[in-house]
């Protein structure tokens, strides 16, 4: 969770919450605040928003039509559905559908440079990429996938130690590890 508040948008977040599976079928988290109202998921995301040092990533102005180029010589399509064309009716590949309302402005990028500093355990392979060209594969990905979510304003102090409360009762920590604030 380190950086989490810095990398993803909260609204990304908040729906990852509430249905993690209808964001990727294939997710091993499990829907954890099923029975719970929409105020638990709110609280939650806003103190994982909270989580990170304020880094600024710069947004990626990369060629688009080069990110396609990469895309499609990097075989992301082994693992992923084309950006626009929905889940996969088998399950097997992974959307990329919802990469824009995912991460912040220019994070993707970040992550494309180094899918492992997060998430240690990802299948990902690190490309290797120079910057130039996960910029462009990055503006590819958030210009063919939907907008962003809107989360509103910054978390409020009390939601977020709402949903810290929230995040320590639920055992959230089982599985990640994040600072109470």
């Amino acid at each position: 969770m380190e950086g989490i508040g810095d990398r993803l948008n909260g609204a990304w977040v908040r729906a990852w919450l509430n249905d993690p599976k209808a964001m990727r079928a294939t997710a091993r988290m499990p829907s954890m605040l099923h029975g719970m109202d929409q105020a638990a998921g709110d609280a939650i995301a806003a103190f994982l928003m909270l989580q990170g040092d304020g880094e600024a990533f710069e947004p990626s102005a990369g060629d688009p039509l080069e990110g396609s180029e990469s895309f499609l010589r990097l075989h992301c399509i082994a693992c992923h559905t084309e950006p626009g064309f929905g889940p996969d009716p088998e399950g097997q590949k992974i959307s990329l559908d919802h990469v824009a309302a995912k991460f912040q402005p220019g994070a993707l990028k970040a992550f494309l440079m180094r899918p492992q500093a997060h998430y240690t355990w990802i299948r990902m392979p690190d490309f290797q990429l120079e910057p130039a060209e996960a910029e462009a594969l990055a503006s590819y990905l958030r210009a063919a996938t939907e907008g962003v979510l809107e989360f509103g304003s910054a978390p409020e102090e009390a939601l977020a130690s709402t949903g810290s409360t929230l995040y320590s009762e639920m055992g959230c920590a089982a599985c990640h590890n994040a600072e109470r604030p």
